[in-house]
C-alpha cells in the first residue's frame, strides 16, 4: 500500500469513527438543544475533513459529503432498472419504506428509530442476515435495517413507514439531504424529499400524474407516473445518485438491524 492509499484509508478509518461518534452523542441528547447542535458540528467537521483529504489526493468527493446545497444532477437512470417494483409476480416488491439521507450514519439511524424497549440492534457481522430475517418473520415482526454506502445511508423497511414521515427527515438529517420513497399494499404511498429539514418535494405516487408540470423537479422529466412505485425509485436515484434496481442490493450491504412487534 503505498503513502497516498494508506492516508486515504486512516482518513475514511477517521471519518467513520467521527461520524459514529457524533451520532451516538446526538442520539443520547435532547433535539434541538445545545448538545445536540454540538454534535451536528462534531459530524459536520468530519465530513469537512475527509472532502479535504479527498481532494488532496484527487479523489471525488459526493455531493452532501461537505454541503447540501447543491443536488446531485440527474443521472442517468432509466425507469426500466427498476421495473420489479412494478411487477406483480415480485414476491420482494409488495410493501417498501426505502430511505437515504446524508450527514449521518446506519447506527445513528437505528439508534433514533428504535421503535420500543424490546428493540435491539443486531450486526449482522455477528448475526447472520438471514438467520436474523428468518427469525423476525417467524415472530411476526416488522424489521428495519441499515447501511451506510457512497455518501449516503440507506434504511430499509419491508412493510413499514417510518421513513415516510416529515418529523423522521427532520430528525435523521437535520442538516442534509434525505429522500424517501413509501408504498404498501392498499396503494398508499408518497415520494419526500427533504433538505436541511425543509420539505422540497412531498408527492402522493398514485396522483403524481395529475400533478402540474410546474410542481415537478427536473429530476422527473421523462417519469411515467402510470407506474408509480418503478417512477418514485428512479426519482430518489436520479436525486440520490445511485438506487435500488433490485432488492437484492439491500440485503447485500445491510450492516445491522432492529426488529419490533407488530
Amino acid at each position: 500500500m503505498d503513502g497516498s492509499e494508506e492516508a486515504l484509508r486512516r482518513a475514511a478509518a477517521d471519518y467513520v469513527a467521527a461520524e459514529e461518534a457524533a451520532s451516538t452523542a446526538a442520539a443520547a441528547v435532547e433535539i434541538g438543544s445545545a448538545a445536540f447542535h454540538a454534535a451536528l458540528e462534531m459530524s459536520r467537521q468530519a465530513r469537512v475533513t475527509y472532502a479535504q483529504v479527498l481532494t488532496e489526493h484527487g479523489q471525488p468527493v459526493y455531493d452532501g459529503l461537505v454541503s447540501n446545497d447543491e443536488l446531485l444532477p440527474p443521472a442517468a437512470w432509466s425507469q426500466d432498472d427498476f421495473a420489479w417494483a412494478d411487477d406483480e409476480d415480485e414476491p420482494e416488491a409488495d410493501a417498501w419504506c426505502l430511505t437515504a439521507f446524508t450527514g449521518g450514519s446506519a447506527e445513528g439511524a437505528l439508534l433514533r428509530l428504535e421503535a420500543d424497549e424490546k428493540s435491539r440492534l443486531v450486526r449482522f457481522a455477528d448475526e447472520p442476515f438471514d438467520a436474523w430475517r428468518e427469525a423476525a418473520e417467524d415472530r411476526d415482526s416488522l424489521m428495519v435495517w441499515a447501511f451506510d454506502h457512497a455518501g449516503w445511508t440507506w434504511v430499509a423497511e419491508p412493510y413499514g413507514f417510518f421513513g415516510s414521515q416529515v418529523k423522521t427527515a427532520q430528525r435523521l438529517a437535520p442538516r442534509g439531504a434525505y429522500v424517501s420513497v413509501y408504498w404498501n399494499v392498499n396503494g398508499v404511498s408518497s415520494l419526500l424529499h427533504v433538505v436541511d429539514g425543509s420539505v422540497v418535494r412531498e408527492i402522493d405516487l398514485l396522483f403524481a400524474a395529475d400533478e402540474a408540470v410546474a410542481a415537478r423537479l427536473p429530476q422527473e422529466e421523462g417519469l411515467d407516473w402510470a407506474e408509480p412505485w418503478s417512477a418514485a425509485l428512479t426519482l430518489q436515484a436520479r436525486l440520490v445518485g445511485h438506487g435500488v434496481d433490485r432488492p437484492d442490493w439491500l440485503v447485500e450491504l445491510a450492516e445491522l438491524g432492529f426488529t419490533h412487534e407488530l
